[in-house]
């Protein structure tokens, strides 16, 4: 063959090959290009734009799309203006209502550059038992083909946009260990300024995640949340980076906890050597999350069986990890008043036990809790429930039994509704929560039947019958509530309205008997707003999986309309106390609580319970890692106790 041919053909041959090597290195590049919808924070912004324009391409605009306009906010400002909606490396599907991971079965272009030890994360995180969030986000895409593993000096760096806070530092050294099994050191949350933070990816190695941007956009401060409080948040792990974007503080803790249900270690054995370790990863995900009702609590009795500080602390960090944020602790009760008032030390010096609750422990764990984004709301029970008030204001009391196991205010007399205004006065001003709650339920009116002197002022006021006598108590009680401080708002038992008392209109009603239609209906005919417990009475653990009636039980299943739907403010898990003490109530509680959690904060339409049986076992299992007893959804089942 001609010299000069073979000469052209090897010339040509290395040609295509030098073509094919920069096409196959193009590939590469633009898989692990830096993320496009975030200006690098470098405080002078891209082509001289300012730093409010940063913020622009953050999030799809099926996210922004699909957020229901009341909560669009402060969402709406994330939302590229007056751009081209971008283009897509892979296709992006945002799905509603429904988890979905994405699968790519089969070879991507990128395959041929991933290292075996990459490959063996890849194949964990197709088993699907990893880094799934509970509750399920409202909008949520994950890649399990796209894998990161967290770098060994990764940290939470605040954003020079966000603003800053003691609760915010505070929750990202919380989570720095909850997620990296290790203590917060000095550089594990940091505040971006002028640095640029680079996270190269050498080839063959797995992609690492090297820090997680958080950013505060709007209020971050250190007061106690409001009802209303936004907990929106948006978070977004791709291209190597991560960031948290929220409205509030509230939302931006939210975020972090969603976050640290993604990560799961990754149990693998390395190249080249017998040794094993444990590596914490995350899939690629974008998520944009909000509540579906605002009020979302616990129920605790501490008047019956006296839990320790530290009890109601452990329960207060299981309701954070299921994003829960109320806790209406019913402080007093027929067998104990544990709480000491300043007013009147001796209702709990003269208690039945010993056990109480100081003004430091109560301003210790409503602290604790306001560092979780939760809500302390009180109750003081009466004019019933109030058996323990006869050793430290006897004079009060109606004693209607001969053990002194039941007895009544006595609402006839001035002195009853001066200790009141004391108890409350002190009420007020060691909790600082919007709401209050009055209690009223199970009252035995027959009581007021064995006094003389509340007959004579029946004749005297014109009361007809004991149920007209309650509501005189009921408007009365009220009314110093209100004079005491009238920001605060009044929640009553649904007792209160079964027993036909007229009560304001702004008040709360809690439900909480079997068969709530009735008492919904007529709730919400006179104005009043409701928290729904009926279905998540947790005082008894029955056989069964009981944890899916609990899932399923749907606070607007009792509604008749979009009126209905807007006075339901949310629900509560509510454990009345004859069975909970330090060693039981957790597993009283959970995890049954935590299907209670996905109900009120997840899409109505997520009701798929054997998908939900496999995310609520990790859920479980995340729990007893995180020191939290917690009992079995009543079946077979293991956790891996071994990983942080």
């Amino acid at each position: 063959m001609d010299t000069n041919l073979l000469l052209t053909l090897l010339i040509l041959a290395t040609g295509c090959m030098a073509a094919q090597k920069r096409q196959r290195e193009r590939l590469y590049r633009g898989s692990r290009r830096p993320n496009n919808h975030i200006y690098r924070a470098s405080g002078k912004g891209r082509g001289g734009k300012v730093r409010g324009d940063m913020l622009q391409n953050l999030l799809p605009y099926e996210a922004v799309e699909n957020v229901p306009v009341k909560e669009r906010m402060d969402v709406s400002l994330w939302q590229t203006r007056g751009q081209a909606k971008p283009n897509r490396r892979r296709p992006k599907r945002w799905i509603k209502g429904q988890f979905h991971l994405q699968m790519q079965t089969g070879p991507t272009e990128t395959d041929h550059y991933r290292s075996k030890t990459h490959e063996s994360y890849l194949t964990e995180a197709r088993l699907g038992r990893h880094g799934l969030p509970w509750p399920l986000p409202r909008h949520f895409r994950s890649d399990s083909n796209m894998v990161y593993q967290l770098d060994t000096n990764f940290r939470f760096v605040i954003g020079p946009l966000s603003r800053s806070c003691v609760t915010l530092t505070r929750a990202l050294r919380r989570y720095y260990v909850i997620i990296t099994g290790r203590l917060p050191r000095r550089q594990s949350v940091v505040v971006r300024d002028e640095e640029e933070f680079e996270s190269p990816v050498a080839h063959g190695n797995p992609a690492t995640l090297r820090h997680v941007d958080v950013s505060v956009l709007y209020s971050c401060s250190d007061a106690h949340p409001e009802p209303t409080a936004n907990e929106t948040y948006a978070l977004q792990i791709n291209n190597n980076t991560a960031s948290i974007i929220a409205g509030e503080v509230w939302g931006a803790l939210r975020g972090l906890e969603t976050l640290s249900q993604l990560v799961y270690v990754s149990e693998h054995r390395q190249v080249h050597t017998t040794a094993h370790s444990e590596q914490p990863c995350v899939h690629m995900a974008d998520i944009v999350d909000f509540p579906r009702f605002h009020h979302r609590g616990v129920m605790i009795n501490t008047g019956i069986h006296f839990l320790h500080p530290t009890t109601i602390k452990k329960n207060l960090e299981a309701m954070e990890h299921n994003k829960l944020n109320v806790l209406h602790w019913r402080l007093v009760d027929d067998q104990s008043f544990p709480w000491v008032s300043k007013a009147y030390p001796d209702l709990s010096n003269r208690s039945s036990k010993r056990e109480t609750y100081n003004a430091a422990d109560i301003a210790g764990i409503v602290e604790f809790a306001r560092q979780r984004g939760i809500r302390v709301v009180p109750e003081l029970d009466s004019p019933g429930h109030t058996a323990s008030w006869r050793n430290g204001v006897p004079d009060v009391m109606i004693n209607c039994a001969d053990n002194n196991s039941q007895q009544v205010l006595d609402v006839s007399i001035n002195i009853t509704y001066t200790v009141l205004r004391g108890l409350w006065d002190d009420m007020l001003t060691t909790f600082p929560g919007r709401y209050v709650h009055l209690g009223g339920d199970e009252v035995p009116t027959l009581c007021w039947a064995k006094s003389k002197d509340v007959a004579i002022f029946m004749e005297r006021e014109k009361i007809k019958d004991y149920g007209e006598l309650q509501n005189y108590f009921t408007r009365r009680l009220s009314s110093i509530v209100n004079q005491l401080d009238s920001n605060r708002k009044l929640v009553f038992w649904q007792d209160v309205l079964d027993s036909g008392i007229s009560i304001d209109e702004r008040a709360v009603i809690q439900i909480w008997k079997p068969n709530p239609k009735a008492a919904t209906t007529l709730a919400v005919s006179r104005g009043h707003r409701v928290i729904y417990s009926s279905p998540w009475c947790l005082n008894y653990v029955t056989s069964g999986m009981d944890w899916a009636m609990l899932y399923l039980a749907d606070p607007l299943e009792h509604t008749v309309g979009a009126t209905e739907e807007e006075v339901v403010m949310g629900g509560e898990a509510c454990v009345s106390g004859e069975h909970a003490v330090d060693s039981s109530l957790l597993q009283t509680v959970w995890s049954r609580a935590s299907a209670m959690a996905e109900r009120m904060w997840s899409d109505r339409n997520v009701r798929n319970v054997p998908e939900a049986q496999v995310r609520l076992e990790e859920q479980r299992c995340r729990m007893i890692r995180r020191r939290i007893p917690i009992s079995p959804l009543n079946e077979p089942s293991s956790c891996n106790l071994h990983v942080p």
